[in-house]
């Protein structure tokens, strides 16, 4: 069984970049992320890896997304939602959650779906919430599915519609350069990396997409 406390190394972001992160509340952490740019082709590709946020935001319960490590992850390093004391956030999560932030410069507007690649450990831990410019949006929370043995890629959400699972998407206002949000939903889960695309259909698989 694969072990996210057994097998990865946690490490707080403070640690590593020499940061410091309050107790609680919405105290931002900066790094030097780079903006993202679309891929200009039709499928409108944009990947990123999770750790490599602009901004990290401290939940009001003191929940924050900290960099783990494992020889499973794309690049050896994702981001989790941390301490594991079964805190979640349904409902009001852009107030409360703990959330990563990431500038991509968009060459299109419109739908844009978001696939993910995550584990979490159990049923409790495999969910969290997607936006755009720090708005809840129903049809891009409650993303799961996450793999429990080794990471692996989900782009459904827990919306059912004529019993099918609802693909995870959010509408980007116009061309130009937007905030992503990733907010916790349960602690626990990990994310290593995460896709964007115009392309419903879109399944990430070859050595790239590891």
């Amino acid at each position: 069984m694969y072990g996210l406390d057994s097998l990865c190394r946690s490490v707080r972001v403070r640690e590593i970049v020499g940061l410091w992160f309050a107790a609680a509340g919405t105290v931002f952490a900066q790094l030097p992320g780079a903006v993202f740019v679309q891929d200009p082709l039709a499928d409108g590709v944009v990947s990123i890896e999770a750790e490599n946020y602009q901004a990290v935001t401290v939940g009001t319960d003191t929940q924050t997304w900290e960099l783990i490590s494992s020889s499973s992850f794309s690049g050896g390093l994702a981001m989790r939602a941390m301490p594991t004391n079964g805190i979640s956030y349904n409902t009001g999560y852009a107030a409360n959650s703990p959330r990563m932030d990431y500038s991509v410069n968009f060459d299109r507007a419109g739908v844009h779906y978001i696939v993910a690649r995550g584990i979490g450990e159990n049923s409790g831990d495999d969910s969290f919430h997607a936006g755009i410019n720090g708005a809840e949006n129903t049809t891009a929370d409650r993303i799961t599915g996450f793999n429990r043995n080794t990471p692996g890629w989900s782009g459904n959400t827990l919306d059912f519609v004529t019993g099918v699972l609802q693909r995870a998407w959010f509408d980007v206002p116009s061309a130009g350069e937007h905030t992503v949000n990733i907010w916790m939903r349960e602690d626990g889960l990990a994310i290593d990396k995460f896709i964007l695309t115009t392309n419903p259909d879109f399944i990430p698989e070859g050595s790239e997409f590891r």
